[in-house]
């Protein structure tokens, strides 16, 4: 990410129970793990479950295209809100 300007370093994973459902409107989830969720967190207005490759342990091209991706659908996601 800090080829992007991007500095996550400072970022950690949180547990999902320390988020509130009805405080979102759109909801992502990543990896295809969207049928593991909670029924609350899927039914939101807006939720999309996108499969993307986990760059983990893969060559830095692997976590270049998966970031390339997430940005994409991201930009698109954004325009279809609009």
């Amino acid at each position: 990410m800090s080829e992007v300007g991007i500095d996550v370093s400072a970022q950690a994973s949180k547990p999902l129970s320390n988020f509130k459902p009805e405080d979102y409107d759109v909801v992502v989830s990543l990896c295809g793990c969207g049928v593991s969720l909670p029924k609350e967190w899927v039914l939101q207005e807006v939720f999309e479950d996108w499969q993307l490759d986990d760059p983990e342990g893969q060559p830095i091209d692997v976590f270049r295209r998966v970031r390339e991706d997430v940005k994409e659908r991201v930009v698109a996601l954004l325009e279809s809100l609009d």
